[in-house]
């Protein structure tokens, strides 16, 4: 199966899931799992529907670089729009430390590891309920991990 067919696949899979994560916190998980594959690190996700009349979920996660910043954001952008959700606007240029993608219901900030400490993001909903995302939705290659195991022991 190709990566692009997987990608798709899974996050159907999330977005359909509406006993368990109904609309729009379906729209968030499916996002932070894209985020979680294309290896965004430090995901966090905030349930804002008692504290914003903005949004009703925000997804905070960070990239290594600019490219893989602009991959995440496109990648959100693909996955919603084959879905019918509308991408009302995606801010931050290609060099940006951070771009956001507002899906309208769920708001999604895509920052540079090297400007977390710029921005702390993370602050402003400290008072918001966290919402757990599962770590079956993050990237792992079963090489790294028993690699990172096995030294440990020399």
């Amino acid at each position: 199966m190709d990566e692009k067919n997987f990608t798709t696949q899974e996050v159907e899979k999330i977005m359909n899931d509406v006993k368990n994560l109904p609309y729009p916190i379906n729209m968030a998980m499916s996002c932070a799992w894209i985020l979680g594959n294309l290896k965004g690190v430090n995901l966090n996700m905030f349930n804002l529907q008692e504290k914003s009349s903005l949004c009703d979920y925000t997804v905070v996660a960070y990239a290594t670089n600019h490219r893989q910043a602009q991959a995440m954001s496109l990648e959100i952008e693909r996955q919603m729009k084959k879905r019918g959700q509308k991408v009302y606007s995606i801010e931050g240029s290609r060099d940006a430390d951070w771009t956001l993608v507002d899906l309208g219901d769920v708001i999604i900030h895509i920052l540079l590891e090297t400007a977390r400490e710029s921005y702390l993001l993370e602050e402003l909903w400290s008072d918001c309920q966290k919402v757990q995302i599962p770590s079956e939705y993050y990237f792992s290659n079963e090489n790294e991990d028993l690699e990172s195991t096995s030294k440990e022991y020399f």
